[in-house]
Parts: structure tokens; sequence; C-alpha cells
């Protein structure tokens, strides 16, 4: 997965999901993000190859993006 920044307004805890086309979950990492912008890293050693999609989620916030498994 390529790294992947976020701007957060101020500090606070974070859930980042991997879920595969199906919505399955395939991983799920508990952050503790600072304000300012932060850089997300998710090793794919252990993810199937495929499109992904992973969901980044906080008590105001919640995004959802595709990315490639090579």
């Amino acid at each position: 997965m390529d790294n992947d920044k976020y701007y957060i307004i101020r500090s606070t805890r974070a859930t980042l999901k991997i879920h595969d086309l199906n919505g399955r979950v395939l991983k799920v990492m508990r952050l503790q993000l600072t304000a300012g912008y932060n850089e997300v890293q998710v090793t794919s050693d252990q993810l199937p190859k495929g499109i992904l999609y992973y969901t980044l989620e906080t008590s105001q916030f919640k995004q959802t993006r595709k990315m490639a498994v090579l």
C-alpha cells in the first residue's frame, strides 16, 4: 500500500480497516493520530493480491479509499 497522509485538526484516536470487494474486513489497526499531518503505513505481506479498500475512521471523520496490492 502506498503511504497515505491525512491532516487532522486535533489529536484523536482512529481505526483503519482494510476490506475486500465484498466488505469482509481483512485487517484492523487502532491508531493514535496527532494534530497536523499524519502518515499511515500498512504492510501488505499478509494481504491478498488485488483491489482492496481501506477506511480511516475517527469520531468526526470517515473516509474510504481504494488500493491495489501487487
